[in-house]
């Protein structure tokens, strides 16, 4: 079938709701809102981190049939490094314009000296997949995206272990209780995100958020439930936390965000504690599922999910390719 003629243009703040459109085409069992996903961008900018946007207009179609990216996050910052996204209108798909828009950006990685491109596909997704695998990237890592069904549990599975663990100096709060407007609870939060987030699997390196960019992504992002989010506390420090999320276009449904330890207080059943009160907290507010995503090299929070019931959705990979040769 013929390729209907397309026009690429630089992406505006006004095609946010055609690009989630498009990517919830591709992923509608994972969909984003375009004020999310506006705001997830807002919150990944930053000095030195380099974003594009295109969009692909086809000739006769009102709505962009098509949109690519290629961008630096702070997770895993390197100079010379991108993240590339191609997402194709699933009735045009196999005609090509994924081909151009991942051509273009591929002209833009080599403009800019880089050495690898990343880039992450469903399993599920057979086209996805044979385009991934098109375009010369290589599986080095999976995800899990995983999901609870709370109305086939009554109280959590695991044992309460509040008072083991407040034996050893540990207690536990919300960060609704603790205040999140506060400065001292703010900084607690990010000391904290800041060095548990070092140690999860990730390509390449993992690079700290900067404060600005750690309010932006765990503080202020919609949907943050401060109520939900889960600290433990031992010695005036946080030392864990499981972070909770829910988008109103999905009410039955909420998403576990952060979960991580600091090193030196790992091992003493905090993560598992701080799982089991997300899910109680859950279940009690009505929530019919809960969702969380880990990296299969993430074994210990698996361990803990799978105890609690979750089970795998979907799995997702995550690539690279080399450009040290065109």
């Amino acid at each position: 079938m013929r390729s209907p003629r397309i026009q690429v243009r630089e992406g505006r703040d006004e095609d946010y709701a055609a690009i989630a459109r498009l990517r919830n085409l591709n992923n509608p069992t994972d969909p984003r809102s375009a004020e999310e996903l506006r705001h997830l961008d807002r919150a990944f900018s930053g000095p030195g981190l380099y974003r594009r946007v295109l969009l692909a207009d086809a000739e006769g179609v009102p709505e962009p049939v098509a949109y690519a990216t290629i961008d630096q996050t702070p997770f895993n910052f390197h100079p010379h490094k991108y993240w590339v996204h191609v997402s194709v209108a699933p009735e045009l798909q196999g005609r090509g314009i994924g081909s151009e828009l991942f051509g273009r950006l591929l002209a833009v990685a080599r403009s800019r000296s880089a050495l690898v491109l990343w880039a992450q596909v469903r399993l599920d997704h057979a086209n996805g997949l044979a385009f991934f695998r098109r375009q010369g990237f290589v599986e080095r890592r999976r995800f899990r995206r995983s999901r609870l069904d709370l109305s086939t549990i009554g109280r959590s599975p695991l044992p309460d272990r509040t008072e083991a663990l407040a034996a050893e100096g540990i207690r536990f709060t919300t960060l609704a209780a603790a205040g999140p407007d506060r400065s001292e609870v703010r900084q607690r939060y990010y000391e904290l995100h800041r060095s548990a987030g070092l140690d999860t699997p990730i390509l390449g390196e993992s690079t700290e958020l900067s404060y600005e960019q750690f309010l932006r992504l765990e503080i202020e992002a919609p949907g943050r439930l401060a109520e939900g989010t889960v600290l433990a506390e031992a010695g005036g420090q946080y030392v864990g936390v499981t972070s909770l999320e829910h988008d109103p276009s999905k009410p039955d449904e909420v998403h576990v965000g952060f979960t991580g330890t600091l090193r030196g207080f790992r091992g003493k059943g905090i993560a598992t504690e701080l799982k089991r009160r997300s899910v109680e907290y859950a279940r009690l507010h009505g929530y019919r599922w809960m969702t969380a995503g880990n990296d299969f090299a993430n074994t210990a929070i698996w361990a803990i999910n799978e105890r609690l019931g979750f089970r795998t959705a979907q799995t997702v990979l995550f690539g690279e390719r080399s450009l040290d040769k065109p």
